[in-house]
């Protein structure tokens, strides 16, 4: 789970185990975008009430430093429906994590293309109830295991996602 500062109000998370970049993705064929700089004002999706959502101020940042602005943002329930608008030309782009937007320029690559990163890194880890420290320390601990017998990096390059400095 991304570790966001309204997720720390109600859940407790582990040590990270991988760190997540925003990305945008377009239709393959769109020519109007090839920067960053060239989304401002159109219509983006993504999900309601995620993290990718929380992070946009980020986005409108970057577009404010090159002259521009977030354009509409359109929530959607879920991703596979915001793709959807997005190959039949509802929307100009979608914003999600790294992995997801890779997957599904790989599954359908004639459709979609993968863009460039539009926020900073957030940490990955797993959540669990508030004040659960027995659990939580035990996490940890295989964690940390897995970080020093080399498993995490294993799992990581596995999956592809960007690893952590390594942690103490």
């Amino acid at each position: 789970v991304l570790i966001t500062p309204q997720r720390l109000k109600t859940l407790d998370f582990t040590s990270p185990v991988a760190e997540s970049v925003d990305y945008y993705m377009k239709r393959a064929d769109d020519r109007r975008i090839t920067d960053i700089k060239d989304l401002s004002g159109l219509t983006l999706g993504v999900e309601a009430g995620s993290a990718m959502l929380s992070l946009l101020p980020q986005l409108n940042d970057m577009l404010k430093k090159m002259g521009g602005k977030l354009g509409k943002v359109v929530q959607y329930q879920d991703y596979p429906s915001a793709y959807q608008d997005l190959a039949s030309g509802r929307l100009d782009y979608v914003v999600n994590t790294y992995l997801n937007l890779r997957d599904a320029v790989a599954k359908r690559p004639g459709v979609f293309a993968l863009g460039q990163p539009v926020s900073k890194p957030i940490y990955i880890a797993w959540a669990m109830k508030k004040g659960n420290s027995a659990l939580l320390s035990l996490f940890d601990e295989k964690i940390a295991a897995a970080r020093k017998d080399g498993t995490m990096a294993k799992l990581q390059e596995k999956r592809a996602v960007a690893p952590l400095i390594r942690l103490a």
